[in-house]
């Protein structure tokens, strides 16, 4: 069995961590947490695991610590471990809130607009406002369109779109403007693909049963169609359907790179064609960076060349993190705000209007956003004749 890696206290993660440059307190480190969880797997007794499991917890899952950490270290896979070992309801509650979404998303939202936040529990409130976000926003008039004299890049290429469960359940406008997008830049789509959840959300959650249950189901789905180019729109479902490699037997032996390979964000494919501004586009707009693109953020090259208004924020997570809405929600509230904080504002501090790149990001800011500020998906300002 291979030597477990130890946290060797340098501090590179701590200006990393959107959770430690929130709350300033040891606890919430990367490091710290990797001593509690090491202390915890021992059997001295010097720590109570479960509660070792609370202390640690305190992390939105967004892999910072892992890319710049000397040793590869990453406090969310072994956060998973952890709640493999030791499950809860909260998890239970996930796991069909995810597999269950089909039935339960739409009702959650047109519920919520019937319970006022005033009279409910802080916690409760935190879910209740996130309920609320799953409201279909306001139809936007495109700052964006494909031009008409656009080449066809994609010419020849057969395609399928990996919407994500947001798109397939709340959001299916997004699914048809890349569909039509790909159409236009020359590509075929392939039958309805029957995709199920990316399994990112499990694999945080510690229900590594189930993410492997996604995963290869979906890779059954893409040998089915024919091995075709995926393309994706959500930051989140491309991490993780990147992560596949990793997980047991999700994929054959020699299928990883072709799988890789085929993973395609939309916006790579539209640098290569030409965009038009519309007259609706603002002249000054935020854009908040999900924490999954990693280094390179394919969604912000694009929109940044297309809309030279655009300005990033500077907090670095929106708070989602998998499963914390659920296991500490109030923590979830509080870095949405601290994101919003450092979202770009008017002369006047009115909130200027907000594009993201990731489904989650984009419900949770929705549901944490202060009085008249407003954030969508950019595909919510994209349009193809």
């Amino acid at each position: 069995m291979a030597t477990r890696k130890s946290c060797t206290q340098c501090g590179a993660c701590l200006n990393a961590c959107p959770a430690f440059l929130l709350a300033k307190s040891e606890e919430y480190s990367p490091k710290a947490k990797h001593i509690l969880l090491d202390k915890g797997r021992s059997d001295d007794g010097e720590l109570d695991w479960r509660k070792t499991v609370d202390l640690a917890g305190r992390c939105a899952c967004c892999e910072r610590c892992l890319a710049v950490c000397p040793r590869r270290l990453s406090v969310p896979e072994d956060l998973a471990e952890a709640r493999a070992r030791h499950p809860r309801w909260q998890q239970h509650f996930w796991k069909e809130w995810i597999r269950r979404g089909d039935y339960l998303w739409k009702p959650a939202a047109r519920l919520a607009t019937l319970a006022p936040n005033s009279i409910l529990p802080r916690g409760l409130g935190v879910l209740h406002a996130s309920a609320l976000a799953m409201q279909e926003p306001e139809k936007t008039a495109p700052w964006l369109r494909l031009a008409a004299s656009t080449e066809k890049p994609a010419a020849g290429a057969v395609f399928a779109v990996f919407g994500g469960c947001t798109a397939t359940r709340l959001r299916p406008g997004w699914l048809s403007a890349a569909e039509r997008a790909i159409g236009k830049l020359g590509g075929s789509m392939t039958a309805d693909p029957g995709f199920v959840c990316c399994g990112g959300t499990y694999e945080h959650a510690g229900m590594m049963e189930q993410a492997v249950e996604s995963a290869r189901f979906n890779v059954s789905r893409w040998r089915a169609l024919g091995k075709p180019r995926l393309v994706l729109f959500c930051a989140s479902c491309f991490h993780s359907l990147r992560r596949y490699p990793n997980l047991d037997k999700a994929l054959d032996d020699g299928e990883a790179e072709a799988w890789l390979a085929a993973l395609t964000p939309l916006s790579g494919m539209l640098a290569r064609a030409r965009l038009e501004t519309t007259p609706e586009a603002p002249a000054a707009l935020g854009y908040h960076s999900p924490c999954h693109w990693g280094a390179k953020d394919e969604d912000l090259a694009l929109l940044s060349s297309a809309l030279p208004g655009l300005i990033r924020g500077d907090f670095p997570c929106c708070g989602f993190g998998g499963v914390l809405k659920v296991l500490n929600p109030t923590l979830s509230k509080d870095m949405a705000s601290a994101c919003w904080a450092g979202l770009p504002r008017a002369a006047d501090g009115a909130h200027l209007p907000v594009l993201t790149g990731c489904s989650g990001c984009a419900l949770q800011l929705s549901a944490h956003a202060p009085g008249g500020a407003r954030i969508l998906h950019w595909l919510d300002v994209f349009g193809v004749d």
